[in-house]
């Protein structure tokens, strides 16, 4: 994928690192963002080339907050601040919200 950017929640990255595949991430798409809450939840230092980024839309990140898991919220707020992007997130009313703002 030519100039693709992901952003993952905390379980996607813990799979892929279980199964020693983290590095697909990095083959698949040209820049890979976790939030701090996703950095923080993975528990153990991410990858240098998974870039930390905090959302700067606390609003909306409180808003996501009330319906699904703060790690998924904040990926779908950095999300929406970014723009063009993918996200890898597994809870359901994560991606039903997805679904409805795509």
């Amino acid at each position: 994928m030519s100039d693709s950017i992901v952003i993952s929640d905390t379980s996607s990255i813990i799979l892929l690192d279980k199964i020693n595949k983290i590095d697909l991430l990095r083959q698949s798409f040209d820049k890979v963002y976790a939030t701090p809450i996703v950095a923080r939840e993975f528990g153990i230092l991410l990858p240098d080339w998974i870039v930390v980024k905090a959302v700067t839309d606390n609003v909306k990140q409180a808003q996501l907050n009330a319906i699904m898991d703060a790690g998924e919220a904040s990926v779908l707020t950095l999300a929406s601040e970014i723009g063009d992007c993918y996200v890898l997130i597994d809870d359901n009313k994560a991606r039903q919200y997805a679904e409805t703002v795509r």
